[in-house]
């Protein structure tokens, strides 16, 4: 049975019992800030803005992938460990990297487009990662197979994507608030935000194997 209070439960579990989950999150944190200080040297440039944000979205989208598969080995096993995350992240680039690159642009694209349209792409591509982990499957594959399965389990879906959505904002306005805090302030919210990257990781992953399991025969197109 899909309750996403229950997966929610589990995921908070899982992620106390692992806090390593929060590291690729935090990792792309930092890397993405030290780009931008080191090519933002003009705020007014639009291009190189707009580059910044979809090279910082790819990075977002390549640490939830690596997330997820130490989510998978957490769920199955208990425990996780950064060795996992590194020998998938290499096992994985490939796909990692095209997905993740992918995935960011037809968002930004979407976003650009009045913010609608980049919610919808990130609501049907929610299970792409879990499709490349779980399944094996390639990029183009894994965003016709999180589709799909969007498709067929739209409500639960549906309610998922909310759910999450609504934390993510409430902890935006949380980071905005930390952000005037110096140094401890910003460290706080780095580690806030890898601790719901290791949750949502866990989130998504569970609500897959759920919704994946209990699917019907998925629409072709």
């Amino acid at each position: 049975m899909f309750e996403i209070s229950v997966i929610f439960k589990e995921a908070f579990e899982v992620v106390k019992r692992n806090y390593i989950l929060a590291v690729p999150t935090v990792i792309a944190t930092f890397v993405v800030t030290f780009l931008a200080l080191a090519l933002l040297k003009n705020p007014e440039n639009m291009t190189a803005m707009a580059t910044m944000g979809l090279v910082g979205l790819a990075f977002d989208f390549f640490a939830h992938g690596v997330t997820i598969a130490m989510a998978r080995e957490a769920l199955a096993t208990g425990q996780t460990s950064i060795k996992t995350g590194a020998s998938v992240a290499a096992a994985f680039f490939i796909h990692f990297v095209v997905t993740s690159v992918a995935i960011a642009a037809v968002v930004s694209v979407g976003f650009m487009l009045l913010i609608l349209p980049g919610l919808v792409a990130m609501f049907f591509l929610m299970f792409v990662f879990p499709a490349i982990v779980m399944h094996g499957l390639g990029p183009v594959d894994a965003m016709k197979y999180s589709y799909r399965l969007v498709r067929s389990r739209l409500n639960d879906s549906l309610m998922l994507f909310i759910a999450i959505t609504g934390i993510t904002i409430g902890l935006g306005l949380i980071n905005l608030t930390l952000a005037s805090v110096p140094i401890v302030g910003q460290f706080v919210s780095v580690i806030l935000t890898g601790l719901f990257g290791g949750f949502s990781a866990v989130v998504v992953l569970r609500a897959f194997i759920i919704l994946d399991a209990a699917k019907p025969a998925m629409p072709t197109q």
